[in-house]
């Protein structure tokens, strides 16, 4: 806080020929970060991110945006605030609700484990269910939906003890259940 600057998520939107349809910066008064971002079917986007401003415990709070064709935030959720999040990819499932990826950290200085999550909330935010990855560092890298509607995911699971990473391959029901995981 004592640096003269902070971040903004800077977005450039230019049609096929590269000619700029829009420029838009994205934040408050302290960093906020754009991590993803997914393009709706009519011509919107979602940018999700996290910023410093919402959060508190130390974190950073989850944020996903909706911005319309010229750049303008139409909605704006601010999720995990009181947990602290840097959030991860986001997509659209096939019954028009999302799903995001998050790895908690309020609790980095008091567990070895952070609690890594995978979430899907309706488009108003509310929480339609979440998945806590539980075990050494399970990092969600890539997320898909299927055409069931489960997830498949994969990332990695740290061994801090040998300071060493697996492979690791999870499957997870519409209703957010582990079917199974792979290391």
């Amino acid at each position: 806080d004592s640096l003269p600057y902070h971040y903004d998520a800077y977005l450039v939107k230019t049609d096929t020929a590269g000619q700029l349809l829009f420029e838009a910066t994205y934040g408050e008064e302290q960093d906020d970060y754009g991590l993803s971002l997914f393009s709706l079917p009519n011509d919107e986007l979602l940018l999700s991110g996290s910023s410093d401003f919402y959060s508190f415990n130390g974190g950073k709070a989850y944020h996903i945006r909706q911005i319309d064709q010229n750049g303008e935030v139409l909605q704006e959720w601010i999720l995990n605030q009181e947990y602290g999040a840097a959030g991860g990819k986001i997509i659209k499932t096939k019954d028009d609700n999302l799903v995001y990826s998050n790895v908690n950290d309020n609790d980095i200085s008091s567990s070895p484990n952070y609690k890594r999550t995978l979430n899907k909330i309706d488009t108003l935010g509310n929480e339609i269910w979440k998945y806590d990855f539980l075990g050494n560092f399970p990092q969600v890298s890539i997320f898909r939906e299927l055409a069931d509607s489960s997830f498949i995911l994969c990332g990695l699971h740290d061994n801090t003890d040998q300071n060493v990473s697996y492979g690791w391959l999870a499957r997870l029901s519409k209703d957010g259940e582990l079917m199974w995981e792979q290391e």
